[in-house]
């Protein structure tokens, strides 16, 4: 099956591509001689007019041979008008250009496609407020925004995109507070969004998540009143008072009173050898607590001993910096580096910063205070072909994230025009910035993939599910397109410079200026297919890399 993922794959490519070509020299009357997908010996072929219809041995590539697509000296002068030769030279790059848009085209149907099937779009319910943001303080978990600047959003995509393209401006949101209508100002801050190859994007940050955390608790006090009724850290409150319980504030004004409270819980119990021992597997186990509300000062659950479990260590992976440095599961994060944390986001944003390899990281354990010393490891991958750091401390926490319920989706034609565009113009950004940073020795000529590539990545697309294959087609037909318009002989780019270089010099070229150049344009080729088969081999087969591509004798 992994070989027929990748044959499709090609094949689709190349027939759009080599359409593109023989659709535009039939709109110019110019004779197709042949349309062949693949190389080598033909498997079928039919003959419909003029032109013979192939298919090849080889499902790496394919032609439309034109008549007279180099010269038509010779030809009768009633074929010779019917000609490649014989065209106008704009029309002639014309031709040439049809099979790279077509392959451009391609993607702009199949993200339409894959967009319009969406039904659904994310609430434009506020989830979580990153502390420390533009929005902090001013947005509260729960608000349901109506409008930016005066103009209606429907959507948790529609608010982020309008305070995306407001980096530094003042903003006002018309924002829905529990049943009332607020109005809140608002200035985003400018904020460099790292884009692959290390571009750039300056957009409008407010610090808001669509996700919210479940009311997983945190019980910092075993003399609490919590505790005492048998609540547990990591604990999940489902409902409380007989209200159900979705976000930790929505407890607030449960425990006010001095009546007792009746609270039912989820509590993650570990399955002992779950799957033979093959999986760490937990359970929810339902339980029940009566909570009798203490007289101290304060409001919510402070009077009962609850908090937020988001900034409690539920888990310490082996030999990890937290690890080393003695975190243990149950401690509830305090600080890094001295500056207090308000949440595990925020922990993760700050440790996404560039910082020293030295840190601390500050603890609460029972009754004791701790600042660890931490000795950050560094992830180091590929992404794009560039070397991609980032700090791991290998700890986690347990608070299930959810998301409102969605909305329906408006205008579904129009969202899905702009996605297509938007997604097929920052593939083709990427590709030729990927090209040219390879050509200027920016980046390792290792980033190229060749057929052995493709055919892992297809049967992998194919295996995960049909919108993640047509995204795979979507992106290499895009490679295609670009790399076919490269002025290298032998490609569409090749022909296109032909044909520029003739609409300058107002004469064709010699035939042998373009022999020669089509051995240059044919040792390039084999050149880049031997280095991207070598990189296949050597991702593919890294076990006998050294000996079939070792540079000593």
């Amino acid at each position: 099956m992994d070989l027929l993922y990748f044959v499709l794959l090609v094949s689709v490519l190349i027939f759009v591509h080599e359409l593109g070509h023989f659709a535009c020299a039939k709109l110019f009357d110019v004779t197709v001689l042949t349309f062949s997908i693949g190389f080598g010996p033909r498997l079928v072929s039919v003959r419909i007019g003029e032109t013979d219809y192939v298919v090849s041995a080889l499902p790496i590539g394919g032609y439309v041979k034109l008549l007279g697509e180099v010269d038509d000296r010779g030809l009768p002068p009633e074929l010779a008008a019917r000609s490649f030769s014989a065209l106008p030279w704009p029309k002639r790059l014309l031709v040439a250009l049809a099979g790279p848009l077509m392959n451009l085209a391609l993607p702009l149907v199949v993200f339409f496609a894959v967009t319009l099937r969406e039904e659904t779009l994310s609430a434009p319910v506020i989830g979580t407020v990153v502390h420390g943001q533009p929005a902090f303080g001013l947005l509260e978990s729960g608000d349901v925004v109506r409008a930016v600047d005066g103009e209606p959003v429907g959507s948790f995509e529609d608010f982020t995109a309008a305070v995306r393209a407001r980096p530094g401006e003042r903003v006002e949101l018309a924002v829905e507070r529990e049943g009332q209508a607020i109005e809140v100002t608002v200035v985003p801050e400018r904020a460099d969004l790292a884009r692959p190859l290390g571009r750039t994007e300056s957009v409008g940050r407010l610090g808001v998540l669509r996700q919210h955390p479940a009311c997983v608790v945190g019980i910092p006090a075993d003399s609490s009143a919590s505790f005492a009724s048998g609540i547990r850290t990591f604990d999940r409150v489902i409902a409380a008072k007989g209200r159900p319980i979705e976000r930790f504030t929505d407890l607030e004004g449960i425990f006010d009173g001095r009546s007792l409270v009746p609270v039912s819980l989820l509590r993650p119990t570990r399955v002992e050898g779950a799957l033979g021992g093959l999986v760490e597997l937990h359970v929810y186990e339902p339980h029940v607590a009566t909570v009798s509300p203490s007289s101290r000062r304060g409001g919510g659950a402070l009077r009962v001993g609850i908090e937020s479990a988001d900034l409690y260590v539920s888990h310490v992976r082996v030999g990890s910096a937290g690890h080393r440095a003695g975190v243990l599961p149950g401690d509830r994060i305090l600080t890094l580096d001295g500056v207090p944390v308000g949440q595990w986001i925020e922990l993760s944003m700050r440790l996404a910063e560039p910082g020293a390899s030295t840190r601390s990281l500050g603890v609460r354990r029972a009754r004791d205070m701790l600042v660890l010393p931490l000795e950050v490891d560094e992830a180091v991958g590929l992404g794009h072909g560039e070397r991609v750091d980032r700090e791991i401390l290998g700890i986690g926490h347990w608070v299930p994230l959810h998301v409102d319920p969605p909305v329906p989706m408006d205008r579904r034609i129009a969202r899905a025009a702009a996605k297509a565009w938007a997604s097929t113009r920052e593939l083709t950004e990427l590709t030729v910035v990927s090209i040219a940073r390879i050509a200027t020795g920016e980046l390792p000529l290792d980033a190229l993939g060749g057929p052995v590539t493709i055919f892992d990545e297809a049967s992998s697309a194919a295996r995960t599910g049909m919108v993640t294959y047509l995204r795979l087609l979507a992106l290499v037909s895009v490679n295609l397109a670009v790399i076919n318009l490269l002025p290298i002989p032998l490609l569409d780019g090749g022909q296109v410079a032909f044909v520029l270089a003739e609409a300058v010099r107002r004469r064709p070229l010699a035939q042998r200026t373009r022999e020669y150049a089509s051995i240059v344009g044919l040792v390039m080729l084999a050149m880049l297919l031997l280095v991207a088969l070598r990189n296949d081999a050597a991702r593919r087969w890294p076990e006998i890399r050294d000996d079939l591509f070792s540079s000593h004798g």
